[in-house]
Parts: C-alpha cells; structure tokens; sequence
C-alpha cells in the first residue's frame, strides 16, 4: 500500500506561452525587456535571427534584419534591451533597409 502525503502548498498559476509578435512596419515600433533568446533561423531562403523577449505585457518575439542583426551582436542574453524602428534608408545600389537603434541597459 502506498501512502501520499497532502500537502497545503497550492497549485502553481500557469500562464500559456503565446508570444506576440511584432512586425517592423511602422516608424516608432519598439521592443522593450529581458533578452531571453537569439534563435538562428532559415526565412524564405535568407539566414535571420529570431529574438525572444520578455518585456512588461508578457512574451514577445520579432525576426531581424541585416542591420537589427549587426545591432544585436551587441547585446547578450539576460540584458535588459530596447529596439527601435527607424524607418526605412535607402541604400544606393542595394535598395531599401530596415534602420533601427538599439539600447541596452547599464547594469545597476
């Protein structure tokens, strides 16, 4: 016979792990918290990266761009980040790209 011990500890709450994500389609979009993630990835035939966040509405998640990428070298997993989306800069003989500025969080 086996016996089991009750215990008076609660359930843990569960929070479903849905990110949002977010589109670079318009100047002033912005991502704000904890870096929790930088996943390599194959879009359409291009090599990106897929960033994870944890900001203050819960899970986001956005792909890069040649420039974001460069930006994000810069930055390390656990950081507190924030992106901005610039806009569009042309780029002769290249075409358009995606501008953004990045900041990282001094530690305290």
């Amino acid at each position: 016979m086996t016996s089991r011990k009750q215990t008076t500890e609660s359930a843990p709450e569960w929070v479903e792990v849905t990110p949002e994500f977010i589109v670079w389609d318009q100047i002033g979009t912005q991502i704000e918290g904890t870096l929790l993630g930088k996943e390599p990835m194959d879009l359409r035939g291009r090599m990106t990266v897929r960033y994870s966040f944890d900001g203050d509405g819960g899970l986001l998640e956005c792909h890069g761009t040649t420039r974001l990428d460069d930006l994000m070298k810069m930055t390390s997993i656990g950081e507190h980040v924030c992106i901005r989306y610039q806009g569009d800069t042309e780029i002769p003989g290249v075409g358009n790209m995606k501008n953004f500025r990045v900041w990282r969080a001094l530690a305290s």
